[in-house]
């Protein structure tokens, strides 16, 4: 919890198209050299053409947060920060 309120881990869920690759164009694009994920939790649904994934992620300092959201913007992730005050971050942490 304390790297939470440090602003080093940050918690996301994230539309991961449901196809081959896609991890591998966010680890490629998105993740920077000091990012590490600490969380991954995906199910990969039939029929449907994105797929939910709850990523947490462990940064090197509290400043790359906003490089980081602009990189994954920029490859075309659609996401959601989960907040420290929302009930979904209570659920995880």
């Amino acid at each position: 919890r304390s790297l939470v309120y440090e602003g080093l881990k940050h918690y996301f869920v994230i539309n991961f198209p449901q196809r081959p690759g896609a991890l591998r164009r966010f680890l490629d694009d998105v993740l920077g050299e000091h990012v590490d994920i600490t969380r991954f939790e995906y199910l990969k649904r039939s029929n449907r053409d994105f797929g939910p994934a709850l990523v947490g992620l462990e940064l090197g300092k509290a400043d790359e947060l906003p490089v980081l959201m602009k990189r994954m913007n920029k490859v075309g992730f659609v996401f959601e920060k989960v907040e420290p005050d929302s009930p979904l971050f209570r659920f995880i942490v």
